[in-house]
């Protein structure tokens, strides 16, 4: 047994395992609480044993585990916001006076929009107080308002509240903000003070959303705004219900899942033709996509990932995809420890990796006499799909019997629509013919919400009288679906 061990526990998995225990110190962080000089003590006690123990590999790889561990807690700790005056959100509550930059892209949804300000200063005694933080700041459409513009604004500062459909605070504690401002009085002080790349970038992005809209009908131009851009809050309530209704939202928004299926696609039409230089070819896609969804997180986290996997075999290494996945994983929540907790995006964008990189080569075994393009998207979906649906009925307490059927029709209509948008996009900045361009693609567009609008009619499930069931059963099913890919004839790592 204890040879078997040995022999498991080679520095690939020890290092595996050494950041699985960063990770589980972040998730374990909202539970514990220790003081900086505690935390010096162990870290100091649990390094000196390391470099005593270091040629015993048991005893080495627990003490490995448990320094990463530890620094997960802290990392957390050191995340959490403090509750003294240099903290914005200390002052939830409370009527202010605040300057502060547009840092985010502004989203329109309906009459509204939304955005974040930091570089935040606060009048107090009619002295301005440099302040840490951000604020979400939600009020009516004005089209003066862009990225890097500087602001007065006053108004009711308070702390982000979870509602029955709208989990606010979940969802701005992954972005690292605890306060919001809604329709405070606005002047505009200073335009154009942000980074000259990303105004520039956010120009750009606010240039080609307009081209689609000026190209496209309404409901073709939300879709492929959304899909390219990430513009979603500006969808119409009748085309959201019909993408959440057949279980396909993950598909109309900028995601991961995109990037790394299409990046794999460019890979394997790309290597017979340029080899390894292939490689750098698709880092720089992934790199343009990357800017022009305004570095919108899940598309990050792919990239970091698709760049790791492609780095390691341009260096001669294996594409060993666990370690690449989880070391990912690992930056992401260093740089923001509130995602694994608070940010379902970044839970489905890991699990559906997983799947792609787990799943995908036996169902493409299945669909081999299938050409490469279609059978390729169609198996990554599937295999996303299965790693995902147990983790969103757990979530979402709804379950659409179409979901499988509407996500085999429409991914790879949508895939093109991805890339036609990016290309005629990125083309119509310079040569606005291009723009009328996207008037071909109208038959994709009428196929896809033929599909959606036909298959939204039939029951989507709830089960929400079975969120204790739900629990169970979704464990139960990961450990079903670990168990097969553990028994699986091709036992290692998939190589891609």
């Amino acid at each position: 047994m204890i040879e078997k061990i040995l022999n498991f526990l080679t520095p690939s998995k020890i290092f595996l395992l050494s950041l699985f225990g960063f990770i589980f110190g972040i998730y374990l962080g909202n539970y514990f609480y220790f003081s900086y000089r505690i935390f010096g003590i162990l870290f100091f006690i649990l390094l000196s044993l390391l470099v005593y123990f270091w040629e015993e590999k048991i005893t080495k790889t627990f003490l490995l585990f448990s320094i990463f561990f530890i620094s997960g807690l802290f990392r957390y700790q050191l995340a959490l916001p403090n509750k003294d005056p240099t903290f914005i959100n200390f002052y939830n509550g409370l009527n202010l006076e605040i300057k502060g930059k547009i840092i985010s892209f502004p989203e329109e949804k309906m009459k509204t929009v939304s955005f974040e300000i930091g570089d935040l200063k606060i009048k107090n005694n009619n002295i301005e107080k440099d302040i840490k933080g951000k604020i979400f700041v939600t009020t009516k459409i004005n089209e003066k308002i862009n990225y890097g513009d500087v602001l007065f604004l006053r108004g009711f500062l308070k702390e982000p509240k979870n509602e029955k459909d709208f989990f606010q605070k979940d969802i701005l504690t992954s972005k690292m903000v605890f306060s919001v401002l809604e329709f405070p009085e606005i002047k505009i002080l200073q335009k154009n003070q942000g980074n000259i790349f990303w105004q520039k970038i956010f120009l750009w992005r606010q240039k080609m959303k307009d081209n689609f809209f000026k190209s496209l009908p309404a409901k073709e131009a939300c879709f492929i705004s959304a899909l390219v851009l990430g513009t979603k809050k500006e969808m119409p309530d009748f085309i959201y219900d019909l993408f959440i209704k057949t279980g396909t939202f993950h598909l109309v928004v900028v995601s991961g899942f995109h990037l790394i299926i299409i990046s794999e696609i460019i890979l394997k039409i790309l290597r017979p033709y340029f080899g390894k230089k292939s490689l750098f070819l698709v880092i720089l896609f992934s790199f343009i996509f990357v800017i022009l969804s305004g570095a919108n997180p899940p598309v990050l986290r792919a990239f970091i990932f698709i760049l790791f996997l492609n780095m390691a075999e341009l260096l001669g290494r294996q594409r060993y995809f666990p370690t690449t996945l989880v070391l990912a994983a690992v930056i992401l929540l260093f740089l923001n420890p509130f995602l694994l907790r608070w940010s379902l995006s970044f839970q489905l964008s890991f699990l559906s990796t997983l799947g792609i990189f787990s799943l995908s080569n036996f169902f493409e075994n299945l669909f081999k006499k299938i050409p490469q393009i279609f059978s390729m998207p169609l198996s990554a979906t599937l295999s996303a799909q299965i790693f995902i649906l147990p983790y969103m009925l757990f979530n979402f307490s709804n379950f659409s019997l179409t979901s499988f059927l509407a996500n085999i029709l429409i991914v790879f209509p949508t895939q093109i629509l991805l890339i036609l948008g990016i290309i005629i996009g990125f083309l119509g900045l310079v040569f606005p013919f291009f723009n009328n361009l996207l008037l071909l693609a109208l038959p994709i567009f009428k196929f896809i919400f033929f599909i959606l609008e036909n298959l939204s009619k039939f029951p989507v499930f709830s089960t929400k009288g079975f969120s204790f069931y739900n629990f169970y059963i979704t464990v139960f099913y990961y450990a079903f679906l670990i168990g097969f890919l553990f028994f699986k004839k091709n036992e290692n790592p998939r190589k891609v």
